[in-house]
């Protein structure tokens, strides 16, 4: 995970399908120019996990409304995060403890998910010595966090 760049996106930035016509804006925000992160993880599992999230962010958020990105400087030594927040629905503490378990769609049916996403991307941030979280109030969206291990040169 590097974080080397600092920006805000816009209605016309995204590419994904579903962000077509939809009005959503997005922005991601990192440490200055200046400022290299440095976390353990495999390349392509931190990319499957951040599309997944930002996938599922676009998915289920309203039109008009709001997708961040956001990277985070974790303390000396911690672990740095990468926050990816929407003002979709929200989840229950219910849901909350549930998102993560194998084929749990809690409740959705129709969108062509398989309730795997979020179970894999789960297990692919433990395997990387990281975390995936959530946190959310029920109609005021969510915030899912992956963290991985800082890592020093």
């Amino acid at each position: 995970m590097r974080g080397n760049r600092s920006g805000a996106g816009g209605k016309t930035g995204c590419r994904h399908p579903e962000c077509a016509g939809a009005g959503k804006e997005y922005s991601c925000r990192a440490p200055g120019l200046a400022q290299e992160l440095s976390a353990r993880g495999e390349f392509r599992r931190v990319l499957q996990v951040l599309l997944n999230l930002i996938g599922n962010a676009i998915r289920y958020s309203p039109e008009n409304s709001r997708i961040e990105v956001a990277i985070e400087e974790g303390l000396a030594g911690q672990a740095h995060s990468v926050h990816v927040t929407d003002e979709g629905p929200g989840l229950t503490e219910e849901e909350q403890r549930k998102v993560f378990e194998r084929f749990e769609r809690l409740g959705r049916s129709g969108d062509g998910g398989s309730g795997l996403g979020l179970y894999i991307s789960h297990r692919l941030a433990a395997a990387m010595g990281g975390e995936l979280s959530v946190s959310s109030i029920k109609g005021q969206g969510a915030r899912f966090t992956l963290s991985l291990p800082a890592f020093s040169n």
